[in-house]
């Protein structure tokens, strides 16, 4: 008999590979085409799109620990500022749109914007980062889920293999490649977390019995100051931070076709995300109504899956995780190539650009992902980093005034600097006043700048 892992990558690679096939080279000839799909994407396409390329692996995998070892309040507390991110994130694109209708990346309108060079370069570096960082976590928590479901098939194997297969359809078919498959996969998850959310808690005894021992087993409400805080106010900022530093967000929206409703777009991803987190919540709550162990939060809603719907069921949940990953995968892949091709190397071959940019990434991806960094240190450090970029960004696209940011790159630095040797010393500092030092200085110095006579 076959291992489980092997059945569900041989599916996966099949079905994406033959999807993306399906995107014919006529399309790709140019940089519009391999970029940005020639700008004809539709509505609904970019929202499964977008809500593909924010729900990351670790998302889904931490919504569970969030779940079940906080209860209510955790999930609460974790699904509002995921939701909340990816839609007012309409309204930042809707802006960058409208400033730079023929534009490829944000760094693009950042040099238009600040015409400092020194501020250019660090967006680049912070966006080029962001995609390694994506891609690790998004391997890393794939990697978990499958040891739990396969013991005995080899970790760096699984990650190689769906790294690779993500990097073939993503050099053949460009940005037109990852909206096809995402466009497929993420109804598919959808569609299973809901199905299998509802149909395991009536077979824990119904929404009463998994509400109440749910809330029982872990009581603390939702307006506890404590969970407000931390982890409410801390991933509004590190996920506002990681959208905004996320090149293939800005891609998305620069590929609707003229009129398009971005704000409406970015409006339906965020109700798919939080359709799909409630279901996998109601997986991982029903983890206190039935007979079993569980070892570790993260692995609630799986454990709950396979108690209830046995091996195939378990295969199912872990095709749609790595359907998960692979929309997460090609979307940085396609961010990375765009920058370097875009705003650095503007002067070669833009295409041929993009795809060795995309094979570096992803041997760098796949290379981190061995090392088996534990999934909140690469939320709350790489996280941490991008909230610096959150003032420019938003004070740029929705602030006309001219302002002297000569001082503000190194300052920046600096300030990120000492965030990460904070992280670093014996008794660490909360990560909660790492990001509010992350996001105040820069917002303090563009205070005083905007306000000065």
């Amino acid at each position: 008999m076959f291992d489980p892992i092997t059945i569900i990558l041989t599916v996966y690679v099949l079905v994406t590979l033959g999807v993306a096939y399906t995107v014919r080279k006529t399309d790709l000839i140019s940089k519009e085409g391999f970029m940005l799909g020639n700008r004809q994407a539709s509505e609904i396409k970019i929202a499964f799109s977008a809500a593909a390329c924010w729900a990351y692996v670790f998302a889904l995998v931490i919504n569970s620990r969030f779940t079940y070892d906080f209860g209510l309040a955790g999930f609460f507390w974790y699904g509002l500022p995921y939701v909340l991110t990816i839609m007012y994130f309409g309204i930042l694109a809707k802006s960058l749109v409208s400033k730079l209708p023929n534009g490829f990346t944000l760094n693009q309108y950042i040099t238009q914007r600040y015409q400092n060079r020194n501020l250019t370069y660090l967006y680049q570096v912070l966006q080029l980062a962001a995609a390694v960082y994506a891609i690790t976590a998004n391997l890393t928590g794939f990697g978990i889920l499958a040891e739990y479901v396969s013991v005995g098939f080899d970790y760096n194997t699984i990650i190689v293999v769906l790294g690779l297969t993500v990097l073939a359809y993503s050099l053949w078919g460009g940005i037109r490649s990852c909206h096809i498959t995402d466009s497929i996969q993420m109804p598919f998850i959808l569609i299973v977390s809901v199905l299998f959310g509802i149909i395991a808690v009536f077979k824990s005894g119904g929404f009463s019995t998994v509400l109440t021992n749910w809330i029982t087993a872990k009581p603390e409400s939702i307006l506890s100051v404590g969970k407000v805080l931390d982890p409410g106010l801390l991933l509004f900022l590190l996920f506002a931070g990681s959208i905004m530093a996320d090149n293939s967000h800005y891609q998305n929206a620069l590929s609707l076709k003229k009129g398009a409703s971005i704000v409406r777009t970015y409006i339906m991803a965020g109700i798919i995300l939080l359709l799909t987190l409630a279901g996998l919540a109601m997986l991982a709550a029903s983890a206190y109504s039935i007979p079993v162990e569980v070892s570790k939060g993260d692995l609630a809603s799986i454990i709950v899956t396979k108690y209830h719907f046995g091996e195939i069921g378990a295969i199912i949940f872990m095709l749609m995780v790595l359907f998960k990953a692979s929309s997460v995968l090609d979307s940085s892949l396609n961010g990375a190539g765009t920058i370097l091709a875009n705003d650095i190397l503007k002067k070669k071959n833009p295409i041929k650009i993009s795809r060795i940019t995309m094979i570096v990434v992803m041997a760098l991806g796949i290379l981190l992902t061995t090392m088996k960094i534990d999934l909140w240190i690469l939320i709350t450090t790489f996280g941490m980093l991008r909230v610096l970029a959150v003032a420019p960004t938003v004070y740029g696209l929705f602030v006309d005034k001219k302002i002297s940011v000569n001082a503000l790159t190194p300052i920046m630095i600096v300030t990120g600097a000492v965030g990460v040797g904070l992280t670093l010393i014996d008794e660490p500092v909360g990560k909660l006043p790492l990001n509010i030092l992350m996001l105040s200085v820069p917002v303090c110095y563009m205070a005083y700048q905007h306000f000065k006579k």
